[in-house]
C-alpha cells in the first residue's frame, strides 16, 4: 500500500431521531450521514402542497396538510423479501416555519449500521476519490 494513501475513519454516532436544520442546508445534512452515521439515503418521492389547492370553505374532505412539502428517503440497502428495508427518513417544510426543516428517522435498518461488512455499501468520500 502506497503511503501517501491515508484512510480517516470517525468515530460510529448513530442517526439522531430528530434534527431541525435551515431550508438550505438540509440537503448537506442528509448527505452528511454517509461520513457521520454510516448510511446513505435515497431519495423516493417528494410531495408539495399549494395552498391554492386546500379547500377553505369546510367540506368534508381530508384533512388539510400542515406542511409545505415534504421528503421520502429510504436507506440504500434496498433488503430482501426476508428482511424488508423498514428504516426511512422524512424532511417535511411546515407551514409554520418555512425558513427550517424537521428531518425525522424512523425505522429500523436489517444491517448493522457502521460495520466493516457495511463500508462495501457506502460511496466513496470526495476525500478519498
Amino acid at each position: 500500500m502506497n503511503s501517501s494513501t491515508e484512510i480517516n475513519i470517525a468515530a460510529y454516532s448513530p442517526v439522531p431521531e430528530l434534527q431541525v436544520t435551515d431550508i438550505a442546508q438540509h440537503k448537506k445534512v442528509i448527505e452528511s450521514h454517509v461520513v457521520k452515521h454510516s448510511v446513505k439515503w435515497v431519495m423516493r418521492k417528494t410531495t408539495r402542497n399549494d395552498i391554492t389547492d386546500q379547500n377553505l370553505d369546510g367540506v368534508r374532505d381530508r384533512p388539510c396538510a400542515d406542511y409545505l412539502w415534504r421528503s421520502l428517503y429510504e436507506c440504500h440497502r434496498a433488503g430482501s423479501k426476508r428482511h424488508a428495508m423498514a428504516a426511512r427518513l422524512i424532511a417535511t417544510c411546515y407551514f409554520s416555519n418555512l425558513e427550517e426543516v424537521v428531518i425525522t428517522v424512523d425505522g429500523n435498518h436489517c444491517h448493522v449500521l457502521g460495520s466493516a461488512e457495511d463500508l462495501q455499501y457506502l460511496p466513496l468520500s470526495a476525500d478519498v476519490k
